[in-house]
């Protein structure tokens, strides 16, 4: 009895896989299609990334400098982030005072900006992109005129 019981239960199993894989095969199908696709779309956000790079080369911008001409052509508004000013401040070699001076408030007011703990009015938001566009010689230039 135990053989007869042994060869349903494998046959039982042969015929279960069977289903298995007659169900499992389109969707293996499916997910391949959606791999390759995946794929693709990859590669046209990567070949876009390096027009968009190329674009931005050429007009003689960074890619920041584009996306907020683009912003003010929108008319939204400037972003603002901590961080950021504390990074471009230190990549431009400012001190805060000198950082101050070329936005036209106080160095206790990019300290607290830097540290959060306020933010920027929407006034003050022009001068810091616009320091946000200058590189380092335009940053000395700007410095050596404001203090002559």
């Amino acid at each position: 009895m135990s053989t007869l019981t042994a060869t349903i239960h494998s046959e039982i199993r042969r015929l279960a896989r069977k289903e298995a894989r007659q169900e499992v095969e389109p969707l293996r199908k499916a997910l391949a299609t959606y791999k390759s696709r995946v794929r693709e779309l990859n590669q046209d956000v990567a070949t876009l990334k390096r027009q968009l790079a190329q674009q931005a080369r050429a007009l003689g911008r960074s890619g920041a400098a584009v996306a907020s001409a683009e912003r003010e052509q929108k008319g939204q508004p400037l972003r603002f982030r901590p961080s950021g000013l504390v990074s471009h401040r230190k990549r431009l070699g400012l001190s805060a005072a000198n950082a101050a001076t070329l936005i036209g408030v106080s160095p206790l007011t990019i300290y607290k900006w830097e540290a959060g703990s306020t933010r920027p009015r929407a006034s003050h938001m022009p001068a810091i992109d616009k320091l946000r566009k200058m590189g380092r010689r335009e940053v000395v230039a700007a410095l050596e005129a404001a203090s002559a």
